[in-house]
């Protein structure tokens, strides 16, 4: 047996993908225990694959990993008893040795059998009653194994025998289809094709053949033999054994006792007790009985049966009563009965009787219905009626309440217990008990009467879908009409007796009802309105007391005319599959509604029913049909429109029958060989099979060739022309299945099926590839190579130069060049690539591509001092970038390095700039040290080029001295307090005086150590002085520091005394100051 079910590649990039299969060497089907032997057949496999085979059975799965000269194994597996499963999955999975994992799957089915041993069951035993006779047959009501079952059925007929009277049978007389029975008897080996086979007819006699009863407990055995596929004869069957057994017939007997079985047994009752019955009959549960309960001795008047093991009655009359208790045994053939009878007496006692108002006496009942506007209720009268009393005899008259609870007691003779009249207003069962006592023998009988208060019932109704009606729909009225208004009476049939309905009510409440429900569970009806508008709905209740209990509700609803439901199919027959326009031809609409559309369509082949949304009703609707049938018959659908309004009215259209005419299969054979590497272009030969050109009225041949991708090709032959030979190509890099389909076309009516095929094609890998300097430095350069197909199994490449590094040639690589010298000039580098996919094919053509490595940067670095090379601190010293031209997107900056300290990068400090453009730059010194002044160059590669300048800055030094005082009046001495910065560097130190208000100098620049000077003025105006230090370091370093010093004009006191001097007192003198001083003094 070969399976090969369900393929599925789970995966595509590993390619090829592993195909899946498998066969059973030995044992797919068999009988249990079975030894099952497979072997795998999986390809495009690759060692350490994996193949995992699950046997189906729950059992650990077998585990192969291939090696490389061992790609498929064999499997052994044993698969035990079990009566209960019959089929068994093996699949097997294999799991490819590559980056994805791709699987692929097998499965196939093992059928294992057994014989019917765990399944064998005869019916019976049978048991018959002694004294009585039984016929009967043996059934074979065994469960055969896997029969029917699942997947494929043991379902062989098995042989069967019948044996009877087999080893212990005892009992007497038995004939088998007339044969007496033991000795045993054989039966003939029949075969049957499904279970439920009957034995021989078994006659068991009344009595054994001498004429004496059967002893309880004789047998007769009966045996039944089955042979089956797994143990057919001359093996011993598997068997199953019956039996008829003699039982003992039924012993009725009861005895009585008063209500129950509690008390002592006792012949005499009183009327009106409850007379218990107690079944005594051995082995009660064995029968089923049959109480006969006759009012007299004789058994003439019968008044109760029943068939309950124990019975209870109550006898109303006094006398004799005679009871028959009949007794059949259970689970027995044939007849098995018998009776036990025995007699009761029944006392006579006097007879209470209560009448209620002026009612009859026999009437014990008088029922109102709740009225609350009666504060007290209503007031009834009892009248004490007895009869057969004595003066002796008591009477006790008890009223009870609706919750049987005794409100009112009377006790007397019945001089004085004549007539009561009493109040009754709650709803519910008011019990009224008068009981007559005889002194003598305590019997005594009693006579109930009651009063019924009906609850005053509520109507209310639902209308089911809403009040929103569609015209022409059954309406559900649902009724929601309660019992009672505030309490329920908890009368038994206290509930809603008649629901009278009017469905167009005008108002008047005397009108006759559409339709009238009497004693129901509820009023729930239905009704249909036969046209469009609004309705009033009325319901009323009632209870008994109809003209009390009456209760009504009206509800209004609104009837809705349906929406229009119409189309129109363009074709209505044809070959499948056809294609039906359906055009909805609903409109107009009714107004006030909006429509919901459907199409339902019906297979009355298999009599599937699709609802299929129609959104845009304005726009026709295709459908296709097929023919599915499997046969030469018609293929027939049904399709409608059904049009839905918002408030739910449904229409359906007339049906439209749509009939898919039969159509035999065509066929073609190719020489395509799917297992070859099938490279593009594929070229194939196809040839139409003889059953398709035996066709008759065929007209043309037409082959539809799809690559799946949007690229179709039809090629028409002539009826005579089978054959057509195509070259397939496959432009991509993904595998392409060609579609190729033939159709049949007839030069009459009729249809053909067409035939397809696939024509798997390869891709041919592409050998293009991209090449990017990716990195570039002074001496290397990085080049990434990056082939334009991922993935493919061989990338065979060619360098014309050295490299470096050495790289893994694969899809993506880099490869380090050592750039050339400046005076080599560029380097070409020449690569090729040829490419195969994991299918085996290769690239068509082999890409040659070049690509430049660039020689080293050069860049002559001059840098210029244009001033001194030895300086003083402060100094803003002049550079000129000398150098030759540079590359493009050359980087310049400027390092200064004081001693040993680190180099400092000072370009963002310079001005002008640094690469030789716009004239020279500038740097200013601010602290004494011997610099290295360096000018670097950096090419766009990142090489560095650089050329250097030194410069010695010395210490500066800082004059500066404190006068005493800078302002007063002359003759004006200051004192000068020198603290020029840098004590030890200064050489000389000059000082100077100048009058600014003249320009003259007071004291010519001088070495000298100025420690005071006094300063005069005999103007009428202010003198500012400059006085000026300035000094001179040993390295010629020069600072000055001027103070001014402003004198004012020295104060004139002279006066003249004008009078005569001397004089004789007393005489006035004058005095003329003569002073000579600024304004202002």
């Amino acid at each position: 047996m070969l399976a090969l079910i369900n393929s599925v590649a789970k995966a595509q990039t590993c390619n090829p993908p592993p195909l899946a299969g498998f066969k059973f060497v030995e044992n797919g089907i068999g009988c249990a225990p079975l030894a099952t032997r497979i072997e795998t057949l999986f390809g495009n496999l690759n060692a350490g694959s994996r193949i995992t085979i699950d046997w189906g059975d729950g059992s650990a799965p077998d585990v192969f990993t291939t090696t490389a000269t061992q790609m498929n194994t064999t499997f052994v597996h044993n698969y035990p008893n079990n009566f209960t499963v019959c089929e068994y999955t093996v699949t097997a999975t294999a799991v490819k040795n590559c980056v994805d994992r791709s699987s692929a799957t097998f499965s196939s089915e093992v059928t294992v059998w057994d014989d019917d041993e765990i399944g064998m069951n005869v019916s019976g035993p049978f048991r018959v009653c002694q004294g009585f006779g039984a016929n009967l047959r043996f059934t074979d009501n065994s469960d055969w194994n896997c029969f029917p079952g699942t997947g494929l059925p043991n379902n062989d007929p098995r042989t069967l025998q019948w044996i009877y009277g087999v080893g212990g049978s005892n009992l007497q007389g038995v004939t088998v289809a007339g044969s007496p029975s033991p000795p045993t008897i054989t039966g003939t080996q029949y075969t049957s094709n499904s279970p439920g086979s009957q034995s021989l007819l078994v006659n068991v006699p009344a009595t054994r053949p001498n004429g004496s009863p059967h002893n309880i407990g004789d047998r007769f055995y009966v045996r039944l033999n089955n042979w089956n596929f797994c143990n057919p004869q001359p093996m011993p069957p598997v068997t199953d054994n019956s039996y008829i057994e003699i039982v003992a017939p039924p012993a009725p007997d009861f005895d009585t006792k008063l209500t129950d079985n509690s008390g002592p047994e006792r012949s005499n009752f009183c009327p009106g007790d409850v007379v218990f019955f107690d079944n005594d009959t051995p082995n009660e549960g064995g029968s089923t009985y049959t109480w006969h309960i006759f009012d007299d001795a004789t058994g003439t008047n019968l008044i109760s049966t029943s068939n309950n093991t124990h019975h209870s009655y109550v006898f109303a009359n006094s006398g004799p009563k005679l009871i028959r208790l009949y007794a059949s045994a259970r689970n027995v053939i044939g007849n098995c009965d018998a009776v036990f009878e025995n007699t009761i007496n029944i006392v006579e006692v006097p007879r209470a009787d209560l009448q209620i108002n002026t009612q009859a006496f026999d009437d014990d009942l008088i029922q109102f219905c709740e009225d609350t506007s009666l504060p007290t209720g209503y007031s009834v009268t009892f009248n004490n009626v007895s009869t057969g009393f004595s003066a002796n005899t008591e009477f006790y008259l008890d009223f009870y309440d609706e919750n049987d609870v005794r409100f009112l007691f009377f006790a007397s003779n019945f001089s004085t217990l004549t007539s009561k009249t009493v109040d009754f207003a709650n709803p519910g069962v008011h019990k009224v008990v008068l009981r007559a006592v005889d002194p003598v023998t305590s019997c005594e009988t009693s006579d109930t009467t009651y009063v019924e208060i009906y609850s005053r019932p509520v109507a209310d109704f639902n209308v089911v879908e809403g009040t929103d009606i569609c015209l022409g729909k059954v309406v559900e009225f649902e009724d929601l009409s309660v019992n009672f208004t505030t309490t329920w009476s908890t009368i038994p049939g206290d509930t809603i007796t008649e629901y009278r309905w009017w469905f167009d009510y005008n108002g008047n409440p005397a009108s006759t009802p559409d339709a009238v429900i009497t004693n129901a569970l509820n009023g729930d009806i239905s009704h249909t309105f036969t046209s469009a508008g609004a309705y009033d709905v009325r319901l009323q209740v009632s209870k008994p007391f109809t003209n009390v209990c009456e209760i009504d509700r009206i509800i209004q609803v609104q009837v809705y005319d349906n929406p229009n439901a119409s189309f129109v199919a363009d074709v209505t027959e044809g070959c499948p599959d056809l294609p039906v326009t359906l055009t909805n031809t609903s409109f107009p609409q009714p107004g006030g509604i909006t429509i919901d559309y459907n199409w339902i369509v019906t297979d009355l082949f298999d009599a599937t029913v699709q609802v299929i949304p129609y959104g845009i009703p304005t726009v026709d609707t295709t459908f296709t049909f097929g023919h599915t049938r499997g046969d030469n018959n018609n293929h027939q659908y049904t399709i409608q429109l059904e049009t839905t309004s918002n408030i739910g009215c449904k229409t359906l259209s007339p049906i439209e029958t749509i009939t898919v005419y039969p159509a035999p299969n065509s066929g073609f054979s190719s020489d395509f060989d799917p297992f070859a590497l099938n490279c593009s272009p594929v070229s194939v030969n196809f040839l139409i099979d003889a059953y398709t050109q035996s066709i008759p009225n065929i007209d043309q041949f037409i082959w539809t060739i799809d690559d799946g991708i949007g690229n179709v090709t039809t090629i028409t032959k002539p009826a005579g022309d089978p054959a057509l030979s195509h070259a397939f190509t496959n432009n991509t890099s993904s595998i392409l299945n060609y579609s190729v389909r033939l159709d049949v076309n007839l030069t009459t009516a009729g249809c053909v099926v067409p035939f397809q095929r696939l024509v798997r094609v390869n891709p041919n890998p592409e050998s293009d590839f991209m090449h990017t300097i990716v990195d570039q430095n002074c001496d290397f350069v990085t080049v990434n190579i990056d082939a334009v197909q991922k993935g493919l199994a061989v990338y065979d490449w060619t360098l014309s130069d050295p490299t470096v590094n050495s790289p893994i040639f694969d899809d993506n690589f880099d490869l380090l060049f050592d750039r050339p010298e400046a005076i080599d000039g560029d380097l070409t580098v020449t690569m090729t690539l040829r490419t195969e996919n994991i299918l085996g094919c290769q690239s068509v053509a082999t890409t040659t591509k070049s690509f430049v490595i660039p020689k080293k940067d050069d860049i002559n670095v001059d840098l210029t001092l244009l001033s001194n090379n030895t300086v003083c601190n402060y100094f803003n010293a002049q550079f000129e970038n000398s150098s030759a031209a540079s590359p493009a997107g050359t980087t310049w900056e400027l390092f200064i390095t004081n001693g040993s300290s680190a180099p400092q990068n000072v370009t963002g400090d310079v001005s002008g700039n640094l690469d030789g453009t716009g004239g020279g730059f500038s740097y200013l010194f601010n602290s004494a040290g011997n610099y290295l002044v360096e000018l670097v160059a950096t090419s766009p590669d990142g090489c560095i080029f650089k050329d250097s300048e030194t410069l010695t800055v010395y210490p500066d030094v800082t004059a500066s001295f404190t006068p005493s005082v800078t302002e007063g009046c002359g003759p004006l001495e200051v004192l000068f307090s020198e603290n020029s910065y840098n004590q030890p560097d200064i050489q000389t130190k000059y000082w100077t005086i100048e009058n600014l208000t003249d320009g003259s100098i007071e004291l010519p620049r001088q070495n000298i150590n100025l420690t005071n000077y006094t300063f005069g003025n005999t103007t009428k105006s202010f003198i500012d002085y400059a006085v000026t230090l300035d000094i001179v370091s040993f390295n010629n370093c020069v600072d000055d520091v001027t103070a001014i010093i402003r004198v004012y004009p020295e104060v004139d006191v002279d006066f003249n005394v004008i009078g005569p001097d001397p004089s004789c007192a007393p005489f006035e003198v004058s005095f003329e100051n003569i002073s000579n001083n600024p304004v202002g003094t």
